[in-house]
C-alpha cells in the first residue's frame, strides 16, 4: 500500500506538467489499463471459487468413501454390490468387506464373485459346497456360484449398509471342497449331488426310473392271526423293514372259502396280518379260496380291491398293472374250472401284453405250468394243449418270468427259456423234495422272496421266514 501511494504522487505531479492533449491521452489510457485489471481480478477469483468447491467436493468424497470401506460383516449367502466396482458378487460364506473387496474367510461354503452388474453371466458350479483352494483372493469377474441345495433357506441381511444385500436360497448339500476356478464367460458343469444332471441316474450308474424291487408270498393258508411269530407275520415285518414297491401273493392265502359269512372273517384276519404291506399287495386267486365256487368269487370281490381291466367274468381275479419299467400280469388258474387258463383269459392276455411297451413283463397265477413234486397231475400240466396255449403267448411277448404257488417248496427251473419261479410255502405245510432233474434250485421250508428289477436285470432273493439270505439268482443285462 505504501509503494502504491509513492506511485500515485509521483503520476499526479507528471499528469499536472502536461498539455491538454497529453492528459486526455493519459486518461483514456489510464482508463483501459483499469478496465482490463478489474476483469482480469474478477476472472481470478472466479476460478479461485471453482477450485475451492471442488477441494470441498473432493474432500467429501474421500470422508464417505472412508465411512463405506469400514469392515462389515458379509453374511453367508449375500449378494454384494461392491463400492468401488459397482460389481456384483454371490458369496456363499463368512467374511467382511475390506476397502471395497469381499475378504472371505471360508469354512464349509463355496465362493463364487465378479458378475457385472447389468451386464452378468452366471457360471453354474454344481460340485458340493466346500472350502476355497484360496480364501482371501479376489476371483476374476463374471463368475457366479449357482448351487442349488436343499434347505430353502431365505435369509435377508441388511446390516445397515445399502450396498450389502443377502438374498439365500439354498439347497443345503454340504461336501468336500468346492474349486470355483472358472473365468468369465465360461460355464462349469461340473457334476455333483445337486447339479443339472440327469438325477434319476444313480452313483452306480443304474437309471433309477428302471430300479424298484417286489416281494412274493407263498401260500399262508395254515397262517395263525393270534401268533405275532408265525411265518406269514415274520415274512410281513421283513418286507415291511424291506421297503420294497410291491407284493404280491400268490394265493391260497386261506384254509378255505365256502361262500359263506366265514369267508369274510378269513379275509379280514389276513388283511390284519399284512396291514403293514397290505397297500402294496396284489392277491392272486388260489384253489382254497375258491372252494365255493362263484360265491366265493363274490367274497373275494368284497374282500379286496384290485384292479378291474381284466376280461369279462373275472373282475378283480384277471388283471394287470405296472411298475416302473416293468408290466404285471395276474391270471386265474381256478375258474371256471381248477388247473386251466381258459381262452378268454388268453386272449386278453395277447392283447394286454401287445399293448406294453415295458422293459420287463412278470405273470402271476396260482398253479405252476410245470410243476416238479406233489403237485404233478393237478397243475397247468392237467390240460397241457391250454398250458402250451399260453406259454406260446408267454414268450411270443418275451416274458422275463412267471411265478406260481400251490406246491408247498420253492423251485426254479427254465421252462422252454422262461424262468418259473414256484413259492408255495410262507405259512403253510412241507411238500416233498422235486423229482431228480426237475428243477435248478429248491428250498423245503417257509420263505417268502425279494425280486429285484434293474433295468432289464433281475435278481431273485430267496428268505427264510427269519430273514436269511437263501439263495440268490440273477438273468438278464
Amino acid at each position: 500500500m505504501r509503494y502504491f501511494m509513492i506511485f500515485m504522487r509521483k503520476t499526479v505531479r507528471k499528469f499536472e506538467g502536461l498539455d491538454h492533449m497529453s492528459k486526455v491521452v493519459f486518461l483514456s489510457l489510464s482508463s483501459g489499463i483499469i478496465i482490463v485489471g478489474g476483469f482480469v481480478s474478477w476472472s481470478y477469483v472466479e476460478d479461485y471459487n471453482l477450485k475451492k468447491q471442488e477441494i470441498a467436493s473432493q474432500e467429501t468424497t474421500q470422508s464417505k468413501m472412508s465411512q463405506t470401506n469400514l469392515e462389515l460383516p458379509i453374511s453367508s449367502n449375500s449378494i454384494v454390490k461392491e463400492p468401488k466396482t459397482g460389481e456384483l458378487s454371490v458369496d456363499n460364506s463368512e467374511g467382511v468387506l475390506v476397502d471395497g473387496i469381499a475378504q472371505m474367510a471360508v469354512g464349509n461354503s463355496g465362493v463364487s464373485r465378479g458378475s457385472q452388474l447389468g451386464n452378468s453371466e452366471n457360471i453354474e458350479s454344481s460340485q458340493p459346497a466346500g472350502p476355497t483352494e484360496n480364501p482371501g483372493a479376489e476371483m476374476p469377474p463374471g463368475i457366479t456360484s449357482n448351487t442349488n441345495t436343499n434347505t430353502n433357506a431365505n435369509t435377508n441381511t441388511n446390516a445397515n449398509e445399502p450396498n450389502i444385500t443377502a438374498n439365500s436360497n439354498s439347497n443345503g448339500v454340504v461336501g468336500p471342497e468346492e474349486k470355483n476356478s472358472s473365468k468369465s464367460g465360461k460355464k462349469d458343469n461340473s457334476n455333483s449331488n445337486n447339479s443339472n444332471t440327469n438325477s434319476n441316474i444313480s452313483p452306480s450308474g443304474v437309471d433309477l426310473e428302471k430300479t424298484f424291487s417286489f416281494g412274493i408270498i407263498g401260500d399262508t393258508q395254515q397262517f395263525d392271526p393270534k401268533n405275532s411269530e408265525g411265518g406269514l407275520q415274520k415274512a410281513v415285518k421283513n418286507l415291511n423293514a424291506a421297503n420294497v414297491d410291491g407284493v404280491v401273493a400268490m394265493g391260497d392265502l386261506i384254509s378255505g372259502c365256502d361262500g359263506t359269512d366265514k369267508c369274510a372273517t378269513k379275509y379280514s384276519d389276513w388283511k390284519t396280518a399284512i396291514s403293514p404291506i397290505l397297500s402294496k399287495t396284489k392277491e392272486v386267486v388260489g384253489n382254497h379260496d375258491r372252494v365255493g365256487k362263484e360265491q366265493a368269487d363274490q367274497k373275494w370281490k368284497d374282500a379286496f380291491e384290485l384292479p378291474t381291466n381284466g376280461p369279462e367274468g373275472y373282475s378283480e381275479s384277471v388283471y394287470s398293472y405296472d411298475i416302473k419299467n416293468s408290466h404285471f400280469v395276474v391270471l386265474n388258474s381256478e375258474s371256471p374250472v381248477e388247473h386251466v387258463i381258459n381262452q378268454a383269459q388268453r386272449d386278453w392276455l395277447d392283447k394286454d401284453l401287445a399293448a406294453s411297451a415295458k422293459d420287463n413283463i412278470f405273470v402271476f397265477y396260482h398253479e405252476p405250468a410245470w410243476p416238479v413234486s406233489s403237485k404233478i397231475g393237478e397243475s397247468l400240466d392237467a390240460s397241457s394243449a391250454d398250458r402250451d396255449a399260453l406259454w406260446a403267448i408267454l414268450k411270443k411277448y418275451n416274458v422275463r418270468a412267471v411265478f406260481s404257488g400251490h406246491e408247498h417248496i420253492m423251485s426254479r427251473k427254465k421252462a422252454d427259456g422262461i424262468y418259473q419261479f414256484v413259492m408255495g410255502n410262507t405259512d403253510s405245510f412241507d411238500h416233498a423234495k422235486p423229482k431228480s432233474g426237475k428243477v435248478d434250485y429248491s428250498y423245503i421250508g417257509e420263505s417268502y422272496a425279494i425280486v429285484k428289477v434293474e433295468g432289464k436285470k433281475i435278481t431273485f432273493n430267496l428268505y427264510s421266514i427269519d430273514g436269511n439270505l437263501l439263495d440268490s439268482f440273477s438273468f438278464g443285462k
